[in-house]
Order: structure tokens, then sequence, then C-alpha cells
């Protein structure tokens, strides 16, 4: 993604609870499912690799035995042996492959594949669309992506269009959508946004890919509008209206008044957001904040989620990190709400003196 499109894009993470369980059978081994769905959402592929592997397959319970298998199956090979094709779309299978291809060589290499996925797209939709010689040559980014969501158009769909999301660029593509107004309070502030609703999904990019389906963006905001997977969300729910809603207004706000803003300090101002609105899902919130938390990951959210932890922590514990997430559970919602408000506060101060030119300040 270039730099413009990065800065005005967000991804939100759905966090399905059920699936971070662990095994109760005293007598089994169980898999860490939180470390391993951690090092998936980071790009550590090799990590979750070595993790499962020195775990007894006989050992393991039957849900947990199905994760590894998963895990080996798709990247502990030299291709993935998984299906991954279910669509039957023929003119966008090609684009998938082309994609998952970059995914599993990035997990596993590093990131050193962008130049040779832009290169494959090209040559593909130079195959399918009428490109003019000169930008197939130079192959530029902001072409790149007009051919892209012209061509992903032309097979009935929507896309975001060439971009990035955290480390590795992204597709995501769906079928239809439909718009409407929210309008709802964050910092004492009345926001009123379009809202627009994107269902039947083809693919829900990298995470979606990375985590069997488990984890995926399911919304983000531009300038304009923000936007969600209408599978992810009972629209009654908290992580709706504060973990969506709330999340995803902040950004647009932040947009407007920060535009040069970078990925980890804009979700750390939503991530603060919705602390200091949360009341049943705090606890659930605040454990994948931790669990997700890595200062030194090129993840926005895992750099922002480990900066959140750590001002919270400094607030409340007068340590640096606190990880015990039985720990939090003493401190009661309204102080957690307090606290995240009074950090949220802090940081907007700080920022307003630097002003709308600020691009870094949690990670200096």
């Amino acid at each position: 993604m270039n730099l413009k499109f990065k800065q005005i894009i967000s991804i939100f993470i759905i966090l399905f609870m059920a699936e971070i369980g662990t095994a109760e059978n005293n007598d089994s081994l169980k898999i860490d499912k939180q470390k391993v769905y951690s090092f998936l959402l980071d790009g550590r592929i090799n990590d979750a690799i070595v993790y499962v592997n020195c775990i007894d397959s006989e050992k393991l319970l039957e849900k947990d035995l199905d994760l590894k298998n998963k895990i080996i199956e798709k990247f502990g090979g030299e291709k993935d042996n998984s299906i991954f094709i279910n669509s039957n779309n023929v003119g966008l299978d090609e684009i998938l492959i082309i994609f998952r291809n970059y995914w599993r060589k990035s997990f596993i290499i590093g990131n050193e594949f962008d130049d040779e996925l832009i290169s494959e797209l090209y040559e593909f939709l130079n195959k399918n669309l009428i490109i003019p010689k000169t930008t197939f040559e130079k192959k530029d980014q902001d072409s790149l992506n007009h051919y892209l969501k012209e061509f992903v158009k032309s097979q009935g769909f929507i896309t975001t269009g060439f971009g990035r999301t955290g480390s590795y660029l992204d597709f995501l593509c769906w079928e239809t959508e439909e718009d409407t107004i929210y309008t709802f309070e964050i910092h004492n502030e009345i926001l009123a946004p379009k809202v627009i609703r994107m269902k039947n999904f083809l693919s829900l990019g990298w995470q979606e890919y990375a985590t069997f389906n488990t984890f995926y963006p399911g919304g983000w905001a531009t300038k304009e509008a923000i936007y969600y997977v209408d599978s992810a969300f009972k629209t009654d729910s908290e992580n709706f209206l504060v973990g969506y809603l709330a999340h995803e207004g902040q950004h647009l706000r932040d947009y407007k008044f920060y535009p040069k803003l970078t990925g980890a300090d804009l979700e750390y101002r939503a991530k603060l957001t919705e602390l200091s609105m949360y009341q049943d899902y705090i606890y659930n919130f605040l454990q994948f904040t931790i669990s997700n938390s890595n200062y030194e990951s090129k993840n926005a959210h895992s750099i922002a989620n480990y900066c959140v932890v750590r001002d919270m922590s400094r607030k409340l514990f007068e340590k640096d990190f606190e990880n015990d997430i039985e720990k939090w559970k003493e401190i009661s919602v309204v102080k957690l709400n307090e606290t995240a408000e009074e950090l949220f506060r802090e940081n907007t101060e700080s920022l307003d003196k630097i002003g709308s030119e600020v691009q870094n300040y949690i990670k200096q």
C-alpha cells in the first residue's frame, strides 16, 4: 500500500473467544491457543510450527490435535496442502492463489516478496484488461489499485484494492454492501458517520488465511465512512457498539485532526477508547490485548496492544507491564474506564502540542 492509502485505512480484528479455550482434561497435553494465535496474527508462523511440534500428538485432545495438523498441513511443508479455494469463481481464483503464495512465503521466509507480488498481479491484469504499456512497465501502485478494483468489479465483486494490512499486502473481496447512518458518542462527542455493511466475502485477507478463518478483519475506516463485515457482529452487542463503532469512529475522527498519524498510534487511541467504554467484555478485551502485545513487532495492533497495557499498568500497578489477568480483574470496571479515559486525554494533549503534522508518539 502506498503511504497515502496506508494513512486512511485501519483494520479491526475480530476475536472469537470460544476458540481460545484450552483443554480441560488434566491427563492430556494441551496447546496454548492464545500463544499460537498470537504467533499467527503477528506473522510468526515459524514460531507457531516450532511450538506445536514440541507437543506429542498422541497426547493431544482432538481439537488441539486438529489445530496442530492444520498448522503443519498449511505451513509445515514445501507447499500449502490445505483446501484454500472454495469459491469456484474462476475469474478471481487466480488472484487468490497469487496472494496465498505471497502470504505463505512472507510468513515463512520474511517480508521480501512485495515486488514479486506486484509483478505477478500486473502480469495477470495485463492478460485480462487493457493496461497502457507505460503503466505496465513502471508498475505504479496507484494504477495497480485502479486496475485491480476494475477487474474485481468486472467479476461482480468489490475490493478495498491494493493495500497493506499490518505487515503484509492484502486482498479483501466481497459481493454486496449496503449503507446506513449510526449516531453514537465517544469522549463526549457525538458522531454520525456513514456505516457500510459488507456481505458475502470471497476473501478476508491474510489474517483469515493465517488463522484458519478464526481471526479476520471485522471492519475498517476510511476518511469517508466506516465498514463492517456483516457476519462478524450482532449489531446490538457490546462488541459491535464499542469494539467496532467506537473503535472505528475514533479512527474516523483522528484522520481529520491528525492526518499523518501512523498505524500504531491510531490503534493505541482506538483501543483506549474501547477500554474507556467496555463493561461486560472489558476483561476479555484486556486478556486478548495482553496476549497479543509485542513492542518489537511490525504489526501496528501488536505494538499498540503493548503500549496500552504498558501505560495502563504504570497507572494502576506502578510497573511497566502487568500480564496477570487475575490482577486486572481486581480493578473495577469503573476504574479501568476512568484510567483509559485519562490516558486518552493525556495522549490527545501531547499530540495537540506537536500539531497536525504528528506521525508517531507512543513508540519513539
